[in-house]
């Protein structure tokens, strides 16, 4: 069923130059004089920084733009970098980004290299802040087997299965790659919640591990059409939909 948890992996940026990203910044004081109509750009300054993620940031701080990029594409070419940076200066002044040069963006984060790094990173340095597969109501143990069973012939590895620390009123499950982990909503391990809901949602997140994402045209999808196809396996899928949509 489930495994034991892996061990840290080495940095994988850890061989890797960063590349020069002084020559972004007046770049990008051209471009905020030509968005603010002619108005003098305050300092920019574009550094990297050691996020957890593909995260990116802009801030006006005392006067000076500082925009931090993740590490993640420290040697990533001048042309994304620049994409990256614009992308933030226009949602800094409330300006909707070019299409062209959002794709351009996405195409490239889309690499399975990339998406590969990110993943590693993120298992490198991000936490994983877990309770128990034990409900008070559910076992997750038992009805991960009973599932991997009836749906995956035994196949599907897990390192971690987890109630949610406190409940959710957004979703009701999501599964975590990094550390290949599904964690249930927590509102779920109730009494009034029919057995065959709770499989049900534990059986989407199984998908999600078995699947993956696609990006195509520059979208990343993880409801694709394979996923909803096995989705509709599902013995009672018509019911526990429709319970989620009335109830939940």
């Amino acid at each position: 069923m489930t495994q034991k948890a892996h061990q840290p992996c080495p940095d994988p940026l850890q061989d890797i130059q960063p590349v020069d990203v002084s020559p972004l910044q007046p770049l990008l004081a051209d471009s905020y004089e030509r968005l603010m109509k002619g108005r003098p750009a305050p300092p920019v300054a574009v550094r990297f920084y050691p996020y957890t993620n593909l995260n990116h940031t802009i801030r006006l701080r005392q006067g000076q733009i500082l925009i931090r990029l993740s590490d993640i594409l420290a040697d990533a070419p001048a042309e994304i970098l620049a994409a990256i940076s614009l992308i933030l200066l226009h949602k800094l002044l409330k300006r909707r980004p070019p299409q062209a040069m959002r794709r351009l963006y996405r195409d490239y984060i889309g690499r399975p290299a990339i998406r590969r790094r990110s993943l590693l990173v993120r298992q490198q340095r991000g936490r994983k802040w877990l309770t128990s597969e034990k409900g008070r109501h559910f076992d997750l143990g038992r009805l991960f087997d009973d599932l991997n069973q009836r749906y995956f012939e035994g196949r599907l590895k897990i390192r971690r299965l987890s109630w949610s620390r406190s409940r959710n009123r957004r979703i009701l499950g999501h599964y975590d790659e990094a550390h290949r982990a599904i964690i249930i909503d927590r509102r779920l391990d109730h009494p009034q919640i029919p057995r065959l809901v709770v499989e049900y949602v534990l059986f989407h997140e199984m998908l999600h591990a078995v699947h993956g994402e696609r990006f195509q045209n520059g979208r990343r999808w993880v409801h694709h059409a394979d996923f909803r196809e096995a989705e509709r396996r599902f013995h009672a899928y018509e019911e526990a939909q429709r319970f989620i949509r009335q109830m939940l």
